[in-house]
């Protein structure tokens, strides 16, 4: 069986026609229950499976949820096991994450190949967000993992106050552009561009006076 067959057979080639359509992603599971991950080797350019296992059942969202995407050395690769994602039989959640699979898959591949740093892929996965949710201002990636640490304690306050900076900027800007919003909406940008550009606010009441 070739890598690329065996990317398919794992994600998309037994498919259980009656179980409910929320239960449709497959992976490889053990009988104990535990699920595991498909590993790419990239010494033996193969696929392998971390544990023994040996039989197939179906997965839900929750347990897609947790798996992690494989590195690769080879686009074809690459396209296969993408191919192999969308192969597969989704439901709402498990579509979801297989195009994250697929995109994670992508970064781990692009990093590998171009030899870029633990950071570089962090930002790109950033700006990635960025572009997706058309993000014009500003925007920052905070997990609660960071509150378990001290040195940590005083990132909300001064996130907090350089989102509302980059806010009032975009404020400031609307106002000056004549962008239409509802009263309510007008008087919080007012007050927001009054906060941190109070001469170049009222330097606009007075031009348009």
């Amino acid at each position: 069986m070739t890598d690329a067959s065996l990317s398919a057979a794992i994600f998309s080639s037994v498919i259980d026609e009656t179980a409910p359509s929320f239960q449709s992603f497959i992976c490889i599971t053990s009988d104990s229950g535990s699920f595991g991950n498909l590993r790419w080797d990239n010494r033996e350019k193969s696929f392998s499976l971390a544990k023994c296992w040996h039989t197939v059942q179906v997965l839900t969202g929750k347990h897609v949820c947790n798996l992690k995407a494989p590195y690769f050395s080879s686009l074809e690769d690459l396209c296969d096991y993408i191919k192999a994602l969308f192969d597969a039989h989704h439901a709402y959640d498990t579509a979801i994450y297989a195009t994250s699979l697929a995109n994670e898959a992508l970064i781990n591949y692009i990093s590998r190949v171009g030899g870029f740093s633990g950071l570089m892929v962090s930002c790109a996965a950033t700006d990635i967000v960025r572009r997706v949710r058309n993000v014009t201002g500003g925007m920052a990636v905070v997990t609660s993992d960071n509150y378990l640490y001290p040195q940590y304690a005083y990132m909300h306050d001064q996130l907090k106050e350089e989102m509302e900076k980059s806010a009032a900027r975009q404020a400031m800007d609307n106002l000056k552009a004549g962008t239409k919003a509802s009263e309510r909406v007008l008087i919080h940008w007012k007050n927001l561009a009054f906060k941190y550009h109070p001469s170049e606010l009222r330097e606009l009441y007075r031009a348009t006076a």
